[in-house]
């Protein structure tokens, strides 16, 4: 048995692309906003930023080197998809699959140990915890906004969004370099819609019927339909 090809070439993106890419855009959209919103406040905006990333296995690269200064020890957010399920309840056979999907999103946050100026310490890996627990409650704020609530895509595209879960971790860097990461993974889950090519059709020109006889000859059905008229 022939297998029928598809016609068309296969370009567009899935939807968990789509909207893996749309979590980032509106954390680095909302965050310039922050930024902005602060200056206008005369507060210092750096308490506002953060690093963003996608689909990076260790993004803390810059904080590793041997004297990391400046940008280098912002608090990394990492966007990567997890993994779906299929609702066979919502989806149909042809075209539309309806998707209950998880991301997770890493917060890393840094710090180095510093003297008080007392003859003690401040301890980098408080420093560090406290940078990620700010970036975190950004993330929180910025994605659970009302604003947020289809993440701003067309209509239909994404049902619904919420946080899962929160949980901490201790960030591992490959070398000492007397920078402190501690980080916390929030499970963010989407329901979508997936959508499959479909086939499309040719114009009907005509349809023309068979003859059936009766017992006695005579001609029960003979019928032609022209549709290009």
């Amino acid at each position: 048995m022939a297998i029928a090809p598809l016609q068309n070439l296969i370009e567009n993106r899935d939807a968990f692309e789509v909207i893996r890419d749309q979590i980032a855009a509106i954390l680095v959209s909302e965050r310039d906003n922050q930024k902005t919103l602060a200056t206008a406040a005369t507060k210092d905006p750096a308490l506002w930023d953060f690093k963003v990333y996608t689909e990076r296995n260790l993004p803390w690269e810059a904080a590793m080197n041997d004297a990391p200064v400046g940008t280098d020890l912002l608090p990394i957010v990492n966007v990567w998809y997890d993994s779906d399920s299929f609702a066979a309840s919502s989806s149909n056979v042809a075209e539309t699959q309806k998707c209950n999907g998880t991301y997770s999103i890493d917060i890393v946050g840094f710090g180095v140990s510093k003297s008080n100026g007392a003859g003690g310490q401040l301890p980098g890996d408080e420093a560090a915890a406290l940078d990620r627990d700010r970036a975190a409650r950004l993330v929180r704020a910025i994605l659970m906004a009302s604003s947020n609530a289809y993440l701003q895509l067309p209509r239909g595209f994404a049902w619904d969004r919420k946080i899962e879960s929160r949980q901490t971790y201790q960030a591992r860097l490959d070398q000492q370099t007397g920078v402190q990461a501690v980080a916390m993974r929030m499970r963010f889950n989407v329901s979508f819609n997936e959508v499959s090519p479909q086939y499309e059709g040719v114009p009907l020109e005509n349809v023309t019927t068979g003859i059936i006889r009766a017992e006695d000859g005579s001609v029960l059905i003979d019928l032609s339909y022209d549709y290009t008229t």
